[in-house]
């Protein structure tokens, strides 16, 4: 199931409906993520065969959705990055920004790395720990949390990783958001 015209539609009327630019090259560079994404999921588990079929609605709008609030130029962390959710498609839509896709499991963290690479991305990297054992050289002004196993036990680890000013974006559920302040500050 290739990346089809019908998926380049859905991007683009979701993105003038949501007042976000979506660039040529950044829809090119998703398409790009999309068919990379299943050439590996036929490899390794990253999203379930049942929902193969509504990728771009299930996985890359709903990340594209957290763009509006992140803000231009900043540093962010995917935490439990997986498949790349949130923080591979933010990337492509945010080439100002900083991204870091933290990943501990060590076939996910190789998909990332192939993906970025297929993409081109220079402003993205992959970080191959667990959350409690990151010890970053500067802070982070966003953290995306989108399928984190025991979410609530990790809070304090992710606050520790912020910038004074920082916000974790809590994907709730598909489509809502959950925005927390630096509880550390």
């Amino acid at each position: 199931m290739p990346f089809s015209q019908s998926d380049k539609e859905k991007i683009t009327a979701w993105a003038a409906e949501s007042k976000i630019n979506i660039e040529a090259a950044s829809l090119s560079k998703i398409e790009r993520y999309y068919d990379t994404l299943i050439e590996w999921s036929s490899k390794i588990n990253l999203v379930s065969h049942n929902d193969r079929e509504r990728i771009v609605e299930n996985h890359i709008l709903d990340s594209l959705g957290a763009l509006s609030m992140i803000p231009k130029s900043c540093r962010i962390i995917d935490i439990g990055s997986g498949a790349g959710f949130p923080g591979i498609p933010i990337a492509i839509c945010r080439p100002d920004s900083y991204i870091t896709l933290l990943e501990s499991i060590h076939k996910r963290g190789q998909f990332l790395r192939t993906a970025i690479d297929a993409i081109g991305l220079t402003n993205t990297i992959v970080v191959e720990k667990r959350l409690e054992d990151l010890n970053p050289a500067s802070n982070y002004d966003i953290a995306t949390v989108r399928a984190l196993p025991k979410r609530e036990l990790m809070m304090p680890h992710i606050y520790k990783i912020l910038s004074p000013s920082g916000r974790i974006i809590l994907f709730v559920k598909r489509g809502q958001y959950s925005v927390l302040e630096n509880s550390l500050s």
